[in-house]
């Protein structure tokens, strides 16, 4: 007898195995999710009170010309909102809203400690960095457009997640989100990053050195 019961339980959980995938079938009502990007403002910050051995330090590939230096550091984060949907058939998850940050962590210029503000020398530094804080900046109010239309296309793409439960679902869709969100946004992201490098170097040359030394003879 309890051979049967325990033979017919195991039946029965199977056959609710069977079923569970009927998880996918439950009605679920995806909306049209709200999209709100923030482009955060950071303040320049500059900072003579390091050497250049000292600041080059935290310098971003070969910087050995450098008379000063920029750091601008990219940050981003998104979050998004979502809705589960349960029923016994099980549950579905969707999103209902995207938020989106881009900006700059990090917005600092180095000029070396030996040239003090207002000096020649202090001035013309701070001008040439200066150029590169304009690159930073213009980058994002270029790309500006593109990053909306990168984050409108996506609604396109949304998933629906469907789970035996609201947790499962939940996690699905969260799983699924950040894979969407690193294939159609980290590109952009990245392709700015190079774009702002390619800027950068066609204001660090020789050249560039050469004018910026010869304005002033307190070096």
């Amino acid at each position: 007898m309890k051979q049967d019961m325990k033979r017919e339980n195991i039946l029965f959980l199977l056959a609710l195995m069977v079923s569970l995938p009927a998880a996918a079938k439950i009605q679920c009502n995806p909306v049209i999710p709200k999209i709100n990007i923030v482009f955060k403002e950071k303040p320049v910050t500059y900072n003579n009170t390091l050497s250049r051995a000292e600041f080059l330090k935290r310098a971003r590939g070969d910087q050995s010309n450098a008379i000063g230096l920029t750091v601008a550091e990219m940050s981003i984060g998104q979050s998004f909102a979502y809705q589960t949907e349960s029923s016994i058939q099980g549950a579905c998850s969707f999103v209902t809203g995207i938020n989106f940050e881009i900006g700059y962590n990090t917005l600092d210029v180095y000029i070396d400690k030996k040239y003090k503000p207002g000096s020649c020398a202090y001035q013309v530094v701070k001008e040439h960095e200066d150029y590169h804080v304009e690159v930073a900046r213009q980058a994002l109010q270029f790309f500006e457009p593109d990053i909306r239309e990168r984050l409108n296309q996506m609604k396109d793409k949304l998933p629906v997640a469907y789970g035996y439960t609201a947790e499962m679902s939940e996690m699905e869709i969260k799983n699924k989100l950040n894979s969407l969100f690193q294939k159609e946004i980290m590109p952009l992201v990245r392709h700015i990053n190079q774009k702002i490098d390619e800027k950068n170097a066609e204001i660090d040359t020789p050249q560039s050195y050469a004018e910026t030394h010869a304005l002033c003879r307190d070096w």
